[in-house]
C-alpha cells in the first residue's frame, strides 16, 4: 500500500473520532479523507499491516443497528469510543411498531424521531459514532478489523476494534417461484419496506399477504383496517398450530374473516404472474388471486454469511452464531446478541433460537452490563415472550413461557377474553392471555403471566391457579397465600 493511502487512513481516523454520523446532524464533507479501495479488495492478503494500523480504532464496534444494538447502546457504560456500523439510514428503532402503529400511519418515521430506541442525547453523551448506510463486507478476527462498504458510493473503509458486538439480526426468507422477481413483492424488514406497503394500502387495492405468523397476522389486519381488499394465504391448516390450540386458532381465524380478511388455509404460492409488476398469484390448489401487491412473511434467516470460514462458530444447520450463557462466542472479545444467536436459555439447557424483540432487548442490555463489569458472574437467562395487538380492533394477546404439557383454558375463547395455562410435572410452563374488546380486568397480563410462569409455585398452588376463573383471580389468590 502506498504512503498516501496510509496518510489518508490516519486522517480518516482523526475525523472518525469526532464525527457523529446521523441524519440529525449535517455531515461534513470528509469523503476525500476516506480511503478508496477497489471492489475486489479483501482483508486477508489484500490490505497491508500498515493499512490496518492506520485505520480508526474503537473500544467497541457494533455490527448492526436494530433493536439489540439499540439496547446495548442504551445500557453501555463505555465512554471510550463505540462505533456502530449499520445499513439503516436512521437511529436504532423499535421494530415491532413497523407492522402496528407505523403501518397504520399513527407514528412518525424513525428518520423523524419516531419510535427510536434512544434519544439523541444518549448517543452524544456516550461518544458513540454511527457509520450509517454501510454494510460489513468482511471481518478479520486475527487483525481485529472490519471492512465496510458504503451502500451508495460503494467506497470501502476499514475500522479496527478491541471488542466486537455482532447484532446483525436476520433477513426475511425469500420464496423462489416463477415470477418472484416482479415488482411490488415486499418482504418486511425495515421502515422502507413498510413505506412501500403503505403506498398501496388504500381502498380498492388488492393485496395478498403470504405467511401465517405474527407478521402475516398484523399486516393483514392493518391493511384491512386501511381499506385494502386482503387475501391472507396460510400454508398450515390452521393459524399458529405450534402455539395455538385448535379452539384458539378458530377464534382468530373467525375474527379476521369477520373484519374482512379472506383467509386461505393450506395454501401456498406456486406462481406469480404479471408483466413488470405482480398482477396475480396462483396457489397450490390452482386458485388465481388478483393482486396489486404481495407482502411476504415466511420466516427469516440469520445474516451470518460473512462469518463462514472465519473461525467464528456457527450452528451447522441454522447458521446462527453459537454463544454461551455470557453471550460470548468461541472467539475472545467477540460477542453476539439478538436474533442472530443460538444460546442456552438457562445454564445447562440445550441451545435455542428466539427471534423476538424481547430477547433482542434483554440480550443487548445484558451484554452491555456484562462488558461493563467483567467480574459480574450473572448468566443470561431468558423466558420466551410473544405478544401482538391490533389497537383499532381493541385486541391484544401475550404469551410467556412454552406451550408444552397439559393445556387448561380459563374463560371463554369464543368471547375473546380468555387465558391458557400449560402445566407439566406440577409446574406452569407457559401462559397465554387474550383480551378482545372490554376485558373484565385491566391489569397488565404480561406481569401476571410472568409471575405465574417464573415463580416456583408448589403443586397445590398450581392446582389452585388452574381452578380460578381468570389469571387475575389466580394472581390475587396467590398474594393471600
Amino acid at each position: 500500500s502506498s504512503p498516501m493511502v496510509a496518510l489518508c487512513l490516519r486522517i480518516f481516523a482523526l475525523a472518525a473520532s469526532s464525527v457523529f454520523y446521523s441524519q440529525a446532524f449535517s455531515l461534513p464533507d470528509v469523503s476525500s479523507l476516506r480511503p478508496r479501495f477497489p471492489d475486489t479488495l479483501r482483508l486477508r492478503g489484500g490490505v497491508s499491516s500498515q493499512d490496518v494500523d492506520a485505520a480508526p480504532l474503537f473500544e467497541h464496534v457494533v455490527l448492526g443497528g436494530g433493536n439489540a444494538a439499540g439496547y446495548f447502546l442504551k445500557h453501555t457504560e463505555s465512554s471510550s469510543g463505540v462505533c456502530v456500523i449499520s445499513d439503516e439510514d436512521c437511529l436504532p428503532y423499535e421494530r415491532p411498531a413497523l407492522t402496528k402503529g407505523y403501518l397504520l400511519g399513527k407514528l412518525k418515521s424513525p428518520q423523524e424521531g419516531g419510535f427510536i430506541c434512544n434519544d439523541m442525547e444518549i448517543y452524544k453523551s456516550k461518544n458513540i459514532t454511527f457509520l450509517q448506510q454501510r454494510r460489513a463486507l468482511q471481518v478479520d478476527f486475527n487483525k481485529r478489523c472490519v471492512m465496510v462498504r458504503h451502500m451508495n458510493s460503494k467506497e470501502h473503509e476499514l475500522v479496527r476494534f478491541r471488542k466486537l458486538v455482532i447484532a446483525m439480526g436476520c433477513s426475511p426468507r425469500k420464496f423462489h417461484v416463477t415470477g418472484s422477481h416482479l415488482d411490488n413483492i415486499v418482504y418486511v424488514k425495515n421502515v422502507h419496506d413498510i413505506d412501500r406497503i403503505r403506498s398501496h394500502a388504500m381502498p380498492g387495492k388488492n393485496v395478498v399477504v403470504v405467511g401465517g405468523g405474527y407478521i402475516g397476522m398484523e399486516v393483514s389486519a392493518c391493511l384491512a383496517i386501511l381499506g385494502s381488499k386482503v387475501t391472507w394465504m396460510v400454508r398450515e391448516d390452521r393459524l399458529l398450530p405450534r402455539r395455538f390450540s385448535p379452539e384458539m386458532s378458530k377464534f382468530f381465524e373467525e375474527l379476521w374473516e369477520q373484519k374482512g380478511v379472506s383467509l386461505m388455509k393450506d395454501s401456498k404460492v406456486v406462481d406469480v404472474r404479471g408483466e413488470r409488476s405482480v398482477e396475480s398469484v396462483i396457489d397450490n390448489h390452482g386458485n388465481n388471486i388478483d393482486c396489486d401487491l404481495v407482502v411476504v412473511g415466511i420466516g427469516s434467516q440469520p445474516n451470518t454469511e460473512i462469518f463462514e470460514g472465519t473461525g467464528l462458530q456457527l450452528d451447522p444447520t441454522s447458521k446462527h452464531i453459537v454463544v454461551d450463557s455470557k453471550l460470548q462466542t468461541n472467539l475472545e472479545n467477540v460477542f453476539a446478541v439478538g436474533d442472530i444467536i443460538k444460546f442456552p436459555q438457562r445454564q445447562g439447557d440445550d441451545l435455542t433460537v428466539q427471534e423476538h424483540v424481547t430477547h433482542a432487548r434483554s440480550s443487548g442490555k445484558f451484554l452491555a452490563t456484562k462488558i461493563s463489569d467483567p467480574d459480574d458472574n450473572t448468566l443470561y437467562s431468558y423466558s420466551p415472550l410473544f405478544y401482538s395487538r391490533v389497537d383499532p380492533w381493541n385486541l391484544s394477546w401475550q404469551m410467556r413461557g412454552a406451550a408444552v404439557g397439559k393445556q387448561t383454558i380459563i374463560g371463554t375463547v369464543a368471547r375473546g377474553n380468555f387465558s391458557v395455562l400449560w402445566t407439566e410435572e406440577g409446574r406452569i410452563r407457559g401462559g397465554f392471555h387474550c383480551r378482545y374488546g372490554q376485558d373484565e380486568d385491566e391489569r397488565d397480563a404480561f406481569e401476571v403471566l410472568t409471575r405465574l410462569v417464573e415463580e416456583n409455585l408448589t403443586r397445590e398452588q398450581v392446582e389452585r391457579v388452574i381452578a380460578c376463573r381468570s389469571i387475575f383471580e389466580a394472581d390475587d389468590a396467590l398474594k393471600h397465600v
